[in-house]
């Protein structure tokens, strides 16, 4: 019997083996120099299942804590505002003052990724460009 479980112990790893520390991460996203306030971030890993998101303050940053390490799929989605209203047309009523590419809304089409790793992770997101470009500081 007490060789099996030694031999269960050299197959199985051990939880401290298959789990790294988790990284805190710190993503700014802008359209051109206008940040995009407001915005919902999302960050999923088809790797661990793991999924985070936030809310982007006014200079466009959000901060998520103990974030798994792996490769993320970032999307965003403009903020949930009120419904239309009837009767009013839609020019008069508030708009944002930037727009999102419909790429950047969906895990599957979005070209924004991050890599989060053990520590602290910063990122920086714009996406005027037309490839909308990442960048990890």
């Amino acid at each position: 019997m007490r060789s099996q479980n030694n031999d269960l112990r050299r197959y199985f790893a051990s939880r401290e083996e298959l789990c790294s520390e988790p990284g805190d991460v710190a993503i700014t996203a802008s359209k051109g120099e206008m940040p995009l306030e407001a915005a919902m971030i999302d960050l999923s890993c088809r790797e661990n299942g793991e999924s985070y998101c936030g809310k982007l303050d006014a200079s466009g940053t959000v901060h998520l804590s103990d974030v798994a390490t792996g490769q993320y799929a970032v999307t965003l989605l403009p903020p949930e505002g009120p419904p239309p209203l009837p009767g009013v047309p839609l020019e008069k009523q508030e708009q944002l003052p930037w727009k999102l590419p419909r790429k950047v809304r969906r895990p599957e089409t979005t070209p924004l990724t991050a890599e989060v790793t053990e520590g602290s992770n910063e990122f920086t997101f714009d996406v005027s460009q037309e490839d909308v470009a990442s960048q990890k500081k």
